[in-house]
């Protein structure tokens, strides 16, 4: 599955995307035409919204092919914002990048009481955010959770205004073989 589009995705709440057989990718591509305005929002607070690649990959960006990063622009200010979504992708990977709008904006975040999660069982969950204005980099906000049962978890939050890289108050953890690695860096403080 490849949803791609110029400028922002809006996946509304109750949404399920799931393979109903074997394993199949999932790509979210917003900015396709790499302008710099492209939001994607997964959710509506509730029902929940489900994304799961049954082994599959799970890539969401923007610009070409998704290879860069999804960009805020106006009401939706955050690059990748998880509003009542779950993503699951089994043995398959899990990749975002967000970016906040120039105006300011957080580049990943996940809303406190959403019941928001990220999640695989070996697959790499690796997340990239950068923020403008004082917004962190990437905010996984109390009560939602990205976890692996033994894949590898990379946060990569970087602030460009007076933010923080990571805001980390719910839960990040990798059990078994998988290694945990935080990288934060802004002028307010890398990781809080």
């Amino acid at each position: 599955l490849n949803a791609r589009a110029s400028n922002s995705i809006l996946v509304e709440s109750g949404v399920n995307i799931t393979s109903g057989g074997g394993a199949f990718n999932i790509t979210l591509n917003s900015d396709s035409d790499a302008n710099g305005a492209g939001a994607i929002v997964l959710g509506g607070f509730s029902p929940l919204t489900t994304i799961n690649s049954n082994g599959g990959n799970i890539l969401i960006g923007g610009g070409a092919g998704a290879a860069g990063f999804a960009v805020g622009e106006g009401a939706n200010s955050y690059g990748i914002y998880l509003n009542g979504a779950a993503l699951s992708s089994g043995v398959g990977s899990i990749t975002l990048r967000g970016q906040g709008a120039a105006g300011g904006g957080r580049g990943i975040s996940m809303q406190t009481g959403s019941g928001s999660s990220i999640q695989s069982t070996s697959g790499a969950i690796s997340l990239f955010g950068i923020s403008t204005g004082n917004d962190p980099g990437i905010r996984v906000s109390v009560g939602q959770t990205v976890t692996s049962s033994g894949g590898s978890i990379l946060l990569d939050g970087a602030a460009t205004g007076a933010g923080n890289g990571i805001e980390m108050w719910g839960q990040v953890s990798t059990t078994g073989a998988g290694a945990l690695t935080l990288t934060g860096s802004g002028s307010t403080g890398g990781i809080e």
